[in-house]
């Protein structure tokens, strides 16, 4: 008896020693917005000035209104859209054509191309740097970056990185952060020298796909395919904090004014994760999404998240199915506060 109540005692102390895991905030899908074929698709882009989110869409560029859902227009002429970037001071937007090895430049308010621009093999990802007004495309396939010059219009050069490149961001004060997911590294790049000033190995990371940036912390948020998101600092590379997420990340999403990062997962989950400080983030757990939704975008000022999927075709479990064709929309996010 004095052995059982021990170790009741025991029992009833352990668990006031671990504090209880605070539930996910609510998400509801407040809006689907139909955007239809073709049925590819990988980045989405918010751009805060405009509200525009901007899904990239196989053979052309999706734009959607952010707030009211209207389908504003699209943009076409790709082959195997990736990444989106915008710099609302230039009236330019910026969308890679992956299998030309070009990047697509856009006017803002017409949506017309104006301009196409050469990049590396297989151009993907894409980030702005404000700081020297350059844009950064990940040429996957070619192990390289390509940087052009948003005020001119010009590729300035195409350099390797050592690794296949997934996502990259900017502190938009002259440094570009890249994570390889061939490597398990993330490399720092000075956007006006293109040099990489550091190359950090990401311990415990298998294959960075996601990569976002709280600038007022530096801190890094990688998402990895090990089912991890990592906290990395900007300054020296060390790893902060490895917190878990679910299956199939492919982005990562920062929101400033609430202080979380999110991973859209292809298992239909979005891992939220709080930063309560510089050194100490919680997993709060999964808000369940739609299957296939593994890349997103996020409103800084509202907190709305905006994800993309489709239907899928009935099949086994385990086994790749399709989609339902002309089933993909984009999904609304709101938070319950």
């Amino acid at each position: 008896m004095f052995q059982h109540r021990s170790a009741i005692l025991a029992f009833a102390i352990l668990c006031l020693a671990v504090p209880a895991q605070a539930a996910p905030p609510a998400y509801t899908v407040v809006k689907e917005v139909p955007i239809g074929a073709p049925d590819k698709w990988d980045f989405v882009y918010f751009d805060t000035s405009s509200k525009r989110v901007y899904v990239s869409h196989g053979t052309e560029v999706t734009v959607v209104d952010g707030v009211t859902g209207t389908l504003i227009g699209r943009i076409p002429g790709f082959d195997t859209s990736h990444g989106v970037v915008t710099v609302p001071a230039l009236g330019r937007g910026y969308a890679d054509s992956g299998n030309t090895r070009t990047v697509i430049v856009f006017d803002l308010k017409t949506l017309k191309p104006v301009a196409t621009l050469p990049a590396g093999e297989d151009s993907d990802a894409m980030a702005y740097d404000a700081a020297t007004g350059r844009v950064f495309v990940m040429d996957a396939d070619g192990a390289a970056f390509t940087a052009i010059d948003a005020k001119t219009d010009k590729t300035l050069a195409t350099r390797p990185l050592g690794g296949k490149p997934e996502s990259a961001v900017s502190d938009g004060a002259g440094t570009v952060f890249i994570n390889l997911a061939s490597t398990n590294e993330l490399v720092r790049l000075d956007a006006s020298t293109l040099a990489i000033t550091k190359r950090w190995p990401l311990s415990g990371c298998d294959s960075p796909h996601g990569l976002a940036m709280d600038t007022q912390t530096r801190r890094l948020f990688v998402s990895c395919r090990n089912d991890v998101l990592l906290v990395v600092s900007a300054d020296d590379g060390a790893v902060v904090a490895s917190l878990p997420i679910g299956h199939g990340t492919d982005t990562v999403a920062f929101d400033h004014n609430h202080k979380l990062a999110f991973s859209s997962n292809g298992d239909g989950t979005l891992s939220v994760i709080a930063e309560q400080g510089a050194g100490t983030f919680a997993a709060l757990g999964n808000v369940s999404t739609r299957l296939g939704a593994r890349t997103m975008a996020v409103d800084p000022d509202s907190g709305r998240i905006f994800l993309v999927a489709g239907d899928y075709q009935p099949g086994a479990l385990g086994v790749r199915r399709s989609l339902v064709p002309g089933s993909l929309r984009l999904l609304f996010l709101d938070r319950s506060e």
